[in-house]
């Protein structure tokens, strides 16, 4: 016989009870979450933009995209049908007639692709309400290969990768400010504006390479154009640490500015494809951190090396060590991110193994590569020029800028003394 419960007093919480509690709390949260997430989706599609929907779901076209949209999946499924037939016709060239069925009904598959068709979301994506199914190709449940379904030690490693290069990027920057008196007295040049133009001009290569980075980056994947950068930013250091006059130097500067751009440009890119928006904040708060110190801590570090027995041409030896070792880890560990990308790969390889030419990504918007370009360059001026607090932050960071950056190139000439301040200090 058991024991009666006490009025007024409440019934212990069984661990089993307790488990289904915190079960379905967490439930709770993530049907929460997701509906949030579902909302700021179609709040972004109502706006006509794509900020804040995810990478793998789809885009937003306006109505000449969606028409140049529509247009470039009939022209490319209408090839891809001829391709078929005429490889059939290769093969098979004494069965003429069902050769031209093939053709026809390769013809009339393509005209199926007029309609544009919307996901769960409402986001605009490549299939058509029409088109056949079995031929898109789209991500399976849980699915290994989609980067929101990487493991956690995965998605932490390219985020510290990234972060790493976000550091070393705005370091080159401004390391080199110390040295540059050291530079003028070697080239035989006393004018302050070139002295304070050599190190600023790096930061208009940071401004340039992005409207070229970032189309490029959507066009190919993020990983190449990383390898790419990378390759091309280490032969620009090493340019500038041989730079026979000053005139290269500041040539060579520019042009490691534009290469150097490139993981801040896609770094939060590359984030937003792997991670959540809802767990995205650490993981941006790290790499924006490199940013923000890299620019402060670079001159500490130049003026100690300037000072030192190497001179200023090793300021740009040791940032082409570093930044060497830190590409290299990212040709070992690093990982595409960017999921239209990896779908389009997947079908090129599937398209290999069944012999099916009229399979079709659900992420490809059907814009040639020159039309991509030209979309992704023109959005941004748009942005700048007819934006109103695009204009006002704009002005508010070239003014921060060109303050920081001129006190960086005056801080040395200004409180260097023989007797008591060398450049180190």
């Amino acid at each position: 016989m058991t024991r009666s419960q006490p009025p007024g007093q409440a019934a212990p919480i069984t661990n089993e009870q307790e488990h289904n509690i915190n079960r379905s709390s967490t439930s709770g949260e993530a049907e929460r979450l997701s509906l949030q997430r579902q909302k700021s989706i179609e709040q972004a599609i109502d706006e006509g933009h794509d900020a804040d929907i995810p990478s793998d779901i789809g885009y937003v076209l306006d109505e000449q995209g969606e028409k140049r949209r529509k247009e470039a999946i009939r022209r490319n499924s209408l090839a891809r049908a001829r391709s078929h037939a005429s490889h059939t016709s290769h093969h098979h060239h004494h069965d003429d007639h069902d050769i031209e069925k093939e053709a026809a009904a390769g013809k009339e598959a393509s005209s199926s692709h007029d309609d544009p068709q919307e996901d769960s979301s409402g986001a605009v994506t490549s299939s058509s309400s029409e088109e056949d199914e079995a031929n898109i190709i789209w991500w399976s449940e849980n699915d290994p290969e989609n980067p929101y379904n990487w493991p956690r030690w995965q998605k932490i490693l390219n985020v510290g990768l990234i972060s790493a290069q976000t550091f070393i990027a705005p370091l080159a920057s401004s390391i080199f400010a110390p040295g540059v008196p050291s530079v003028m007295k070697e080239f035989h040049n006393s004018s302050p504006e070139l002295a304070s133009f050599v190190v600023s001009v790096y930061i208009l290569g940071f401004a340039a390479g992005p409207l070229v980075i970032a189309p490029l980056s959507e066009i190919y994947g993020r990983l190449v154009v990383y390898h790419g950068c990378n390759v091309c930013f280490i032969a620009m250091l090493i340019a500038c640490a041989e730079v026979p006059s000053l005139n290269a130097l500041i040539a060579f500067r520019f042009l490691s500015g534009i290469f150097g751009s490139c993981p801040v440009t896609n770094g939060g890119g590359t984030i937003s494809d792997m991670i959540t928006q809802e767990k995205r904040a650490t993981a941006m708060a790290l790499m924006t951190m490199g940013v923000l110190l890299g620019p402060i801590i670079a001159p500490i570090i130049g003026g100690v090396i300037s000072d030192s027995d190497l001179g200023w041409r090793w300021v740009f030896w040791i940032l082409t060590i570093v930044a060497g070792v830190v590409a290299l880890c990212m040709v070992v560990f690093g990982k595409e991110s960017y999921a239209p990308v990896l779908l389009q790969r997947r079908v090129d390889r599937l398209r290999k193994e069944t012999g099916n030419d009229m399979l079709r990504s659900k992420l490809d918007i059907g814009l040639s590569p020159k039309d991509y370009f030209k979309r992704s360059i023109v959005r941004p001026l748009k942005m700048l020029v007819f934006s109103p607090i695009c204009i006002i932050f704009a002005i508010y960071i070239a003014i921060v800028y060109g303050y920081m950056y001129l006190m960086f190139t005056t801080i040395s000439r200004v409180f260097t003394n023989p007797e008591t301040y060398n450049f180190g200090m």
